[in-house]
């Protein structure tokens, strides 16, 4: 999505309801006939049963039920889903964008997006264009950083790590 924002110069873009299942007022989550409480580890039967309105997922210390953490954890945490992490990814994505575009590197960016969206709802679907355009992306950025003449990442050498036995 966020390339489209991009590549359409919008502003902003609207995601509401990111906790839909956990609001009781709603409706919808529970599977039919179900006295399952209000809850997307349980079911996620909203919009078409996809679960759209659903970005995180609450971990619980209650053994035996679909959120639990495992024993000794005391404090549950708050899980992003598969699509929280893709709009994660995407906000990334476009401030890579932005960053080459207000770099001087505008024709690169547009080369890059074309390389995979023909338009708003036809673009390549294997995600193999996606990733080669983010490497392109990367790449120039890096550049940019550190110059043309290309930057040898030399990892630490002889690191040593000594592990005590506590009792």
């Amino acid at each position: 999505m966020e390339w489209l924002t991009f590549l359409h110069n919008q502003s902003g873009e609207l995601y509401y309801n990111a906790d839909y299942c956990y609001n009781q007022s709603v409706g919808g989550c529970p599977p039919p006939n179900a006295s399952a409480p209000y809850d997307p580890w349980v079911s996620n039967y909203v919009y078409g049963s996809w679960g759209d309105g659903t970005l995180i997922y609450v971990g619980c210390v209650v053994p035996g039920h679909p959120c639990f953490m495992g024993a000794g954890v005391t404090t549950p945490i708050i899980l992003p889903s598969i699509r929280l992490n893709h709009m994660r990814d995407g906000v990334q994505d476009y401030e890579y964008l932005n960053a080459l575009t207000n770099a001087g590197q505008g024709p690169l960016v547009q080369q890059q997006i074309g390389s995979w969206i023909t338009n708003s709802y036809t673009f390549e679907e294997t995600g193999t264009g996606l990733q080669t355009a983010r490497l392109a992306l990367g790449t120039a950025l890096h550049q940019l950083t550190y110059g043309g003449a290309g930057v040898t990442l030399n990892p630490p050498t002889n690191v040593q790590a000594i592990v005590q036995k506590s009792n």
